[in-house]
């Protein structure tokens, strides 16, 4: 390692690239290093982390490929695919990282330093079009994505610790969840019904969405995807496969604790001519949904959505004692699909005052006549 100060006054570091034995230069005066001793300081930490690179990539058998960094974001999503909507979510930070390296002239993965990423950060950090919660999650893909790289030997300057440093998130104030009380829902299925009611015989009726919306804990997209040959009749179940599901792990969705769910599939099935395969939901959309849901709301008379009707979901069957039991946690988080931190910190005390001797959701939010009165039109139309 050399500190020089060139001609035209610049102050660089000197030395040899771990990975590839030559030799490289970086500008220090990015870094604000205005003294000597900051930036022998500097170089001090940076010999430390080329010798611990060194060693890492002699341990894991040599040099990986070369690759940009536009290839190597594309070779990402290839490697790493996801749900459509988080596909969408992670595409404006990687694409904001691309372009960052390109001005500060990281043309490579393994010209990634941390030094070099901090301005990065600091950058997304500094922004005021962004809240938060945004940033954060672009924090999150920008981590994920460095660490695919660090994984694939791709990155030997760029040490695990340096990207939690790197991506380390804003604190941000908790905010508890939105989900609906029990008389709320009871309001909410009042309201599907009458809509229902008042809609042509023709129209798609979207009461029976609401009610497996809520009793499945489903996302939309889950739910609107929802295919006749992932309903498992002999088993009482509903079974999402990866590819389906947003954390690309199957689930099952049981009716014991929802017995109106099996119901009322097994009425909308009858109504469909009882097909082997085809959609549960044909005909209805993203942009269909929200025509209904705003409909329902003014009807309500409060802000609610699919994903309020999964929290919902989440909250009740957490917080009902006789559903569950003690392993209410684990189980509601199996069902919905996420991680039992998340019930616990999320679903766990947010409601209170529920029956201790209901068995079942519908029982627990007080739903079952209005559950049943759902599952007896769509019998009836049948």
């Amino acid at each position: 390692m050399r500190l020089l100060t060139l001609a035209d006054g610049r102050n660089v570091a000197r030395y040899r690239d771990p990975a590839t034995g030559k030799q490289r230069q970086e500008g220090l005066d990015q870094y604000r290093l205005t003294t000597q001793a900051a930036r022998e300081q500097w170089a001090v930490a940076k010999a430390a982390e080329l010798a611990a690179a060194k060693k890492a990539w002699s341990l894991g058998g040599g040099a990986g490929e070369v690759m940009g960094v536009q290839a190597a974001v594309d070779a990402y999503g290839v490697a790493k695919p996801v749900a459509r909507s988080t596909a969408r979510s992670r595409e404006p930070a990687l694409r904001e990282l691309v372009a960052y390296c390109a001005e500060r002239g990281i043309r490579r993965v393994d010209d990634m330093t941390a030094p070099r990423l901090w301005r990065f950060r600091d950058a997304l950090v500094a922004r005021t079009d962004l809240v938060a919660s945004t940033k954060n999650l672009r924090l999150v893909h920008v981590s994920s994505f460095l660490r695919w790289l660090v994984g694939r030997d791709l990155a030997p300057l760029l040490p695990v610790d340096k990207i939690t440093s790197l991506c380390q998130p804003l604190e941000v104030p908790h905010k508890a969840i939105d989900f609906l009380q029990p008389e709320e829902v009871q309001r909410l299925l009042a309201c599907a019904l009458q809509v229902d009611r008042d809609r042509p015989r023709s129209g798609s009726r979207v009461a029976p969405l609401v009610l497996t919306l809520l009793c499945s804990g489903m996302r939309l997209q889950e739910c609107l995807g929802l295919e006749w040959q992932e309903v498992d009749w002999k088993g009482d179940a509903i079974k999402l496969p990866a590819a389906r599901c947003k954390t690309r792990r199957p689930r099952t969705i049981t009716f014991g604790e929802t017995p109106t769910l099996g119901k009322l599939l097994a009425a909308l099935h009858k109504r469909a001519g009882e097909p082997e395969a085809g959609r549960v939901w044909p005909g209805w959309g993203a942009t269909h949904w929200r025509e209904e849901e705003k409909r329902l709301r003014k009807c309500l008379g409060k802000h609610w959505t699919a994903h309020g009707l999964r929290r919902t979901c989440g909250t009740i069957l957490t917080c009902a004692p006789g559903i569950f039991g003690g392993a209410s946690a684990f189980l509601s988080a199996r069902r919905l699909g996420h991680s039992v931190t998340v019930a616990e910190a999320s679903y766990a005390g947010a409601l209170v005052g529920l029956p201790a001797e209901a068995r079942t959701l519908e029982a627990a939010a007080g739903i079952e006549a209005l559950a049943a009165a759902i599952v007896a039109a769509e019998m009836a139309t049948g």
